[in-house]
């Protein structure tokens, strides 16, 4: 069920038929701002001398993409089997990880933002190259710009409808800092 003011993103900046006893009315439905739709993730995250990342993530989701979510775990009855997109998420983005910790958060409160709570450990995430560690610049997800063609990436702007970001404390104990 979608929330009160709240309109399906396919449906924003469209018409809609408002019909009443007396006839109908062609309406215009309006745009909500991109903070009504989107995904952000805050992250702790440390490396250490061994290239071992641990990373707590919070995801919170709201608009078009809690309501998906919502519906694709409505049937599912194990809490292992509520992670499976946490689970998916850190595959596609880690070569070998554990999850340590997981939780959902308000899936049958609809009028709140749906979030997943999780740690997770990623050994040999830091590789050794010499003298230089190397490491993947984005730790979750794997979208991606044309942003390297910018003269000035202070200046890059994406196109999406939604929100979608990505905040992260990243601690380094290291002993090549």
């Amino acid at each position: 069920m979608t929330p009160f003011g709240q309109i399906e993103g396919r449906l924003q900046a469209n018409y809609g038929l408002l019909v009443a006893p007396g006839g109908g009315e062609l309406v215009e439905l309006p745009k909500q701002p991109s903070a009504m739709n989107g995904i952000q993730r805050t992250g702790k995250l440390t490396l250490d001398a061994t290239g071992t990342l641990k990373g707590e993530v919070t995801e919170v989701r709201v608009g078009d993409r809690a309501w998906s979510q919502r519906w694709a775990l409505r049937t599912v009855t194990k809490d292992s089997d509520r992670i499976k997109p946490i689970e998916s998420l850190l595959a596609g983005s880690l070569s070998s990880f554990q999850i340590t910790r997981a939780s959902v958060t308000n899936l049958q409160l609809t009028d709140l933002p749906f979030g997943f709570d999780y740690s997770f450990q990623a050994n040999n995430y830091a590789k050794n190259a010499g003298s230089l560690i190397l490491v993947r610049p984005r730790v979750i997800g794997s979208k991606s710009t044309d942003c390297w063609r910018q003269k000035n990436l202070a200046i890059f702007r994406s196109n999406s409808r939604d929100r979608c970001a990505t905040l992260t404390a990243l601690k380094l104990s290291c002993p090549w800092v």
